[in-house]
Formats: structure tokens, C-alpha cells, sequence
């Protein structure tokens, strides 16, 4: 077992008659840009959950830096070095983008309720910290002019940034992106590719995504689902050519480069 990876062994998730993840293994390396992509249904976002705590697997083993978690809830992912972001933003329409940033790092701290966030309760010196924190992500993230606003009132691809920097907060070993890219243009795709690979210098990155030119640029490893089946593994060239992958799902656009 890697202490530098996080990994799956032969999970299998079933609802009810479905069986949504079957034996489903792979292995996430820290500084490296892990792709799981699969036609819709094919268990990428199951395979989230379960590594995130909302879904608690039927059969199979899951491993954060050679510690095996036998279950453990959303709430606790930072816990394990490990932040996520959702399919949607999940921002709060009417807190600031700081706000929304602190809202992190609570799972860190000893008040982690909402009214601990906005000041009641929570110690002044951890509140200083946590905005001190907030701001600087921010900053690094050319998001410093945007602190005071609140999310309805950006661009979307700006909110997107927000949600980034949430999770980026926490200073993650892991970073889970579920569908970054959606409702992205392709100027602002590129942008969010170049952050991708600067962001894996730090930390691994576990990439669900649609989009395969984004995919096939930043990923060092993609994973093929297929009917909650591992079908192919590889670079992003092998995966380019495996033909099994070509008939199951990306057709031409396993093509371009």
C-alpha cells in the first residue's frame, strides 16, 4: 500500500437491483492528474461518493495514505486530507465570496456550525485565522476583488473559482473535481486547465470530466467506467487508442489531440 495515494479496491456499490460500482479498483497518486470518465451512468460520480462518505460501498476496500477507512462521513473528508468539489456550486447566494471561502475551513475548527461562521460563538483569534486564510486563497486565485460579492452577482465561470477556492482552503493532499468544466467556454476550459496542472505540482487531482480535450490534456492516468465496470486504464495516448474504449465511449473524439 502507497502512503502517497489514495485507493480503491474491488468496490461494488449496489442500489436495490442495480449494481452501480462492480469490483472497482484503482489507485490515486499524489501529484498526478487522475481522470475517471465513462458515458452517463457508468459510476463516475458513485465512485465520488464513496470516496467522499455519502455512499458506504456493499463489498470492497477504501485507502487514504495506507490507512484503510471502513466508513466515515462527509463532513470528516478533511480530515483525511482530502476536499471536494460538487457537480453544482453549492455556494450560498446570500453570504460574501470570503464567506462562503471560510465556510471551508470549518470542518477545521472548534465552531462548525453556521452561527459559529458568521461570528457567534466562534473565538475572535480562530475567526481572524480562518479570514486570514480565506483571503489569501483568494488572492492566489486572482479572486481578492470579489470578496465582497456575493455569488448570484458573478459570471459563472468566477463562481466556479469561488467553489474552487473552498475547497482549495483546506490545503488538501487530494482535490476531487466533479465536472469542473461544465458551463465552461473554451477560453475559460483553457484556463481552468493550465490551474489543473499548476494545482498538481501540490497535491493529486481526481478528475470526472466530459469534456475529452481537457481530459486528454491534463490527465497523466485516465480510468475507464463502463456499466460501473473498469473497462481500460492508461496515459492518456493508450486510452487513445484502446479500441474497447473507442467502442464504449469516446468514438472519433478519442481521436483528436
Amino acid at each position: 500500500m502507497e502512503n502517497s495515494s489514495l485507493q480503491v479496491e474491488e468496490i461494488t456499490v449496489r442500489f436495490g437491483g442495480l449494481v452501480a460500482l462492480d469490483r472497482v479498483s484503482a489507485t490515486f497518486k499524489e501529484r498526478e492528474v487522475h481522470g475517471v470518465i465513462g458515458p452517463n451512468g457508468a459510476g463516475k460520480t458513485t465512485l465520488f461518493n464513496v470516496v467522499s462518505g455519502f455512499v458506504k460501498a456493499d463489498l470492497g476496500k477504501l485507502s487514504f495514505f495506507g490507512e484503510e477507512v471502513s466508513s466515515h462521513r462527509p463532513e470528516k473528508l478533511s480530515k483525511y486530507g482530502v476536499a471536494r468539489t460538487l457537480q453544482g456550486l453549492g455556494l450560498f447566494a446570500r453570504m460574501s465570496v470570503l464567506e462562503n471561502v471560510m465556510i471551508g475551513l470549518t470542518s477545521t475548527g472548534k465552531t462548525k456550525n453556521f452561527g459559529g461562521m458568521l461570528g457567534f460563538g466562534r473565538p475572535v483569534k480562530e475567526e481572524r485565522i480562518f479570514r486570514e486564510r480565506a483571503l489569501s486563497k483568494l488572492n492566489e486565485l486572482e479572486l481578492g476583488q470579489y470578496v465582497d460579492r456575493m455569488p448570484p452577482s458573478l459570471p459563472y465561470a468566477i463562481q466556479k473559482k469561488v467553489a474552487l477556492a473552498r475547497a482549495l482552503v483546506l490545503e488538501p493532499r487530494f482535490l476531487m473535481l466533479d465536472e469542473p468544466a461544465s458551463g465552461l467556454s473554451n477560453d475559460e476550459m483553457d484556463e481552468l486547465g493550465d490551474l489543473i496542472l499548476k494545482l498538481s505540482e501540490k497535491m493529486g487531482i481526481v478528475l470526472v470530466e466530459h469534456h475529452m480535450d481537457l481530459v486528454m490534456r491534463v490527465c497523466d492516468v485516465i480510468t475507464v467506467l463502463d456499466f460501473g465496470r473498469v473497462i481500460a486504464e492508461g496515459t492518456p495516448d493508450e486510452i487513445r487508442s484502446n479500441p474497447q474504449v473507442t467502442e464504449a465511449y469516446l468514438g472519433e473524439e478519442v481521436n483528436t489531440h
